[in-house]
């Protein structure tokens, strides 16, 4: 008897860790298939087309193009070949904005303007591991940000393990045109934060 409720509860752990792994790797196929059509609707969208047109032909400033940004709202495009990466960036940095696509962490630089662009994003989020590779990257990985205002190339030239608490990687230098990556630690403790310079 004994030896059938064990024969029992061992298929029903089978099943249930198959369902629970079907689920999950469901799941990423679905959220990388949505991602990818977000990233191409967003990049043949009309109105970008036209921004990067108005922004080149006729001198207008980055603040006018992001002038009625609100949380949520899709910015850009982010791109690091070496890791496969191609995301979609949108205004803020709540769970919510980050669950599914990297934030854009307000009130710091917009893509290619004078000071820090500032991105965060999950490496392991039951679906969402858009970083997860960032911990690994190299220094003079070249990445790419096709935005609202044009296309831009940045160079990571640091990476460092910081505490959570630390903000001052976010801070403002108004006479360089750079950016930051943030991200979690594998075990979640601290943060991961990679710079990178407008080449």
């Amino acid at each position: 008897m004994k030896n059938k409720y064990r024969k029992i509860i061992g298929i029903t752990l089978i099943v249930v860790g198959c369902i629970t792994v079907g689920i999950r790797v469901g799941g990423k196929i679905l959220f990388e298939s949505e991602s990818k059509k977000e990233v191409y609707e967003f990049l043949e969208n009309d109105i970008v087309k036209n921004n990067v047109s108005k922004v080149n032909d006729e001198n207008i400033s980055v603040k006018e193009v992001y002038k009625n940004t609100d949380a949520d709202d899709k910015i850009g495009v982010i791109e690091i070949p070496d890791l496969g990466i191609q995301h979609i960036i949108v205004e803020g940095t709540s769970e919510k904005q980050i669950k599914k696509n990297v934030g854009h962490f307000e009130n710091t630089a917009m893509p290619g303007e004078y000071g820090n662009f500032c991105l965060a994003g999950h490496r392991n989020n039951l679906y969402n591991e858009v970083f997860k590779g960032l911990a690994d990257v190299e220094i003079g990985t070249e990445i790419i940000i096709k935005a609202l205002n044009g296309e831009f190339r940045y160079k990571i030239y640091k990476k460092e393990v910081i505490e959570p608490e630390n903000i001052n990687v976010l801070n403002q230098d108004l006479s360089r045109k750079e950016m930051t990556m943030i991200t979690c630690t594998k075990d979640s403790k601290k943060r991961v934060c990679v710079k990178a310079r407008l080449i």
